[in-house]
């Protein structure tokens, strides 16, 4: 049996996305969308697999293309309780005698290819509670596979259970590995208990895992354009879930707008600059200050430098 844990189906896109050449495509998906999609529950590896081959057989299938566009769309179907993901090309579309033996095993139009991709991730989608179809194809004009996945607890109005055990001290988050390097560095020398995020997904499971009673999230983790606040989602899900853990977040990109944002949630702490010259003493301080405090008092009022 799978053990399947809450996860981010933006989260994962993103990682999956990052691996595509922009100029090679166009490709179109409304990010914010994505963002405001409820967590899922699945297991992270094998979805990470399914959204993988599929993105590879679109790609795949736009190599002859002059124009190749890709299109990602995600909506929640209440009535199912399923986050229900289409992943479309304008292609060359599939052959109508492969389409309906298309999931059976050792099916391709690849040579050299085994044919066990899309039988394998309809059987993982199918065992984890979802399903993958194909929705539509047409010669010479595209394909869509629709990939039905199950919302988390928390959508269907039951909270998950917080995790067990001792709380770690500190959750660090920054996609930036020398960023997050230093950070982990330099807050090690005060002999903390610290686990490490180089995304918003990973951060996810890890919070699922493991209870931390400081966490640390960068406002942007991707740089792909200024509308990732992915640190902000996370500080959101913190609040959600009715976590105790303080939040401090650090960035070289905040406005004002990201510190209102934040301050929604009674979780978030203070909000530090990058580019300030004394943040690393800043950032120690609240930690050393919150911990000394313990986790269940009221934290200090919000702070923000500038």
């Amino acid at each position: 049996m799978f053990e399947l844990k809450p996860l981010s189906l933006s989260g994962l896109l993103d990682e999956e996305l990052k691996q595509i050449p922009s100029a090679s495509v166009d490709i179109r998906h409304d990010r914010t969308q994505l963002r405001a999609l409820p967590l899922i529950m699945s297991v992270r590896f094998q979805l990470r697999q399914v959204l993988h081959d599929l993105l590879s057989n679109a790609m795949e299938a736009l190599r002859t293309q002059p124009a190749p566009r890709l299109e990602i769309r995600a909506a929640c179907n209440p009535s199912t309780r399923k986050v229900e993901l289409e992943i479309a090309d304008n292609g060359s579309g599939i052959p109508e005698n492969v389409r309906e033996r298309l999931f059976s095993p050792g099916v391709t139009t690849k040579p050299g290819k085994l044919g066990i991709g899309l039988w394998w991730s309809r059987n993982f989608m199918q065992a984890s509670g979802g399903n993958l179809v194909l929705k539509h194809s047409e010669l010479g004009k595209g394909t869509t596979f629709l990939v039905e996945i199950p919302c988390s607890d928390e959508y269907k109005g039951v909270m998950p259970p917080k995790p067990q055990g001792r709380p770690k001290d500190l959750l660090v988050v920054d996609d930036d590995p020398i960023w997050l390097e230093a950070l982990a560095d330099n807050l090690s020398r005060d002999d903390y208990q610290i686990a490490t995020a180089s995304s918003y997904s990973e951060a996810i499971a890890l919070l699922a895992d493991s209870a931390f009673k400081v966490a640390l999230l960068d406002l942007r983790l991707l740089d792909a354009d200024d509308s990732n606040i992915g640190g902000l989602d996370l500080l959101a899900h913190i609040g959600k879930s009715r976590l105790d853990t303080k939040v401090i977040m650090l960035s070289a990109f905040a406005s004002d707008q990201h510190e209102q944002i934040a301050r929604q949630w009674p979780n978030f702490v203070a909000f530090y600059h990058k580019a300030q010259g004394d943040h690393m003493t800043l950032v120690r301080n609240t930690i050393r200050r919150l911990l000394q405090a313990g986790a269940n008092k009221p934290s200090p009022p919000p702070t923000h430098v500038k």
